[in-house]
């Protein structure tokens, strides 16, 4: 009997699950739903990977070692993003394409006088309260 690797959809299971992980790792800090998605969505997930894997192997370890690479994908995918939550990769790069919009937003909050309490995506990021401050300067709120 041949075991076929995972197809797509176990693999695209795993990718968007973990999508949603580092989406909301991407934030200043921590949502208790990241960890609950993790916990149960993501156990879920692997269990699931798991238990394939392993009725894989009892019924043919050939054809599992001829496509090592493809059993082991879904593993390689928790593990990096694993590593990317653990050193905050998400909320780097989310900052770092965002970095200009916040000054350019400042500066026209700066030069209006005014405040807003106004939703707007300002780079990757939604703010919802701006007001300028005496002196030439801008206060607002990240609502993410």
């Amino acid at each position: 009997m041949i075991t076929k690797p995972p197809g797509w959809p176990l693999l695209t299971t795993f990718s968007l699950t973990a999508l949603v992980c580092l989406w909301w790792a991407s934030a200043p800090y921590l949502y208790v739903e990241l960890f609950l998605w993790a916990f149960f969505v993501g156990g879920s997930v692997c269990l699931l990977g798991i238990i394939r894997g392993i009725a894989a192997l009892v019924a043919d370890v050939d054809a599992v070692s001829a496509h090592l690479l493809r059993w082991l994908m879904p593993w390689i995918i928790v593990g990096c993003t694993f590593l990317a939550i653990t050193a905050d990769v998400p909320f780097r790069v989310r900052f770092a394409l965002s970095q200009a919009a916040p000054a350019d937003h400042a500066e026209a909050v700066a030069r209006s006088g005014t405040s807003s309490h106004e939703c707007r995506q300002v780079g990757l990021y939604p703010v919802c309260w701006s007001e300028a401050t005496p002196g030439g300067g801008a206060r607002f709120s990240i609502d993410d």
